[in-house]
């Protein structure tokens, strides 16, 4: 996947409609930790997803891919990127 598409777009497929199913009650602490790290990742690559779709819109370098990518993430994702870069996806 990495041969055609670069991080962003990679994490974008990985994440789109993702929806993680957890028996929280039978975690233990350290595995409490390593959920919360893994939410601190993701999130840290939500940020860098939004940093690159902006930059993208600036240089006006935004790919079909890519908007059709946006189009598959979960909802709350992409209406995050639509109202912070301000992007209209039928351009």
């Amino acid at each position: 996947m990495k041969l055609l598409l670069n991080d962003n777009q990679s994490f974008m497929i990985l994440n789109a409609g993702r929806q993680l199913i957890t028996n929280e009650a039978n975690w233990s602490l350290e595995e409490d930790k390593i959920k919360q790290l893994l939410e601190d990742k993701i999130e840290n690559q939500k940020i860098k997803l939004l940093n690159y779709i902006e930059a993208r819109k600036q240089n006006n370098t935004l790919s079909d891919v890519d908007k059709l990518l946006i189009k598959y993430l979960d909802y709350e994702l992409q209406e995050k990127i639509k109202s912070q870069v301000r992007i209209n996806m039928y351009e």
